[in-house]
């Protein structure tokens, strides 16, 4: 009996830190949301944000505006990104390099660097798990200046 409940407490306890507070589909909070930097497109302000996570230390990030996938600046479609949370530099000159840490449970930072721009990003999950906020800063490629809070509800 006893070793059947160690067995229960040790299966439970693995599933409950294996849910990651990230996963899952976010929607803007325009109210809470504080644009520092020159205001966006419209369709920024209504980019949703998916976080899954399709192994271990890996998340995928994509973005989508009114059902469709998102667009960059210039244009092109923003697909699904996959970063590795391991401290390290990834990517290619061409699209960017991206270093993801985890910094806690609920504290993920990503740095996308290119030749002409960098932008951190502090993303961190709220304790009750509804609310993500978004701290981003630095220059994009295009050199517009980046500082803004970006809030997202838990779908």
């Amino acid at each position: 009996m006893i070793t059947r409940i160690a067995a229960f407490t040790l299966i439970t306890t693995s599933l409950a830190f294996a849910a990651d507070p990230f996963v899952g589909t976010w929607k803007p909070d325009l109210e809470k949301t504080k644009f520092i930097s020159p205001q966006p497109s419209e369709a920024n302000r209504r980019r949703v944000v998916k976080w899954e996570a399709p192994g271990k230390d890996t998340i995928r990030l994509s973005w989508t505006v009114d059902g469709n996938v998102a667009t960059r600046i210039s244009g092109k479609p923003t697909e699904p990104v996959d970063m590795i949370l391991d401290g390290k530099e990834h990517g290619t000159a061409a699209d960017g390099f991206r270093t993801a840490t985890r910094m806690d449970e609920r504290h993920v930072r990503i740095t996308v660097r290119s030749a002409s721009g960098s932008i951190q990003n502090d993303d961190v999950v709220s304790e009750d798990g509804k609310t993500l906020t978004m701290t981003r800063k630095g220059k994009t490629e295009g050199g517009r200046t980046v500082d803004e809070i970006l809030v997202y509800n838990k779908q």
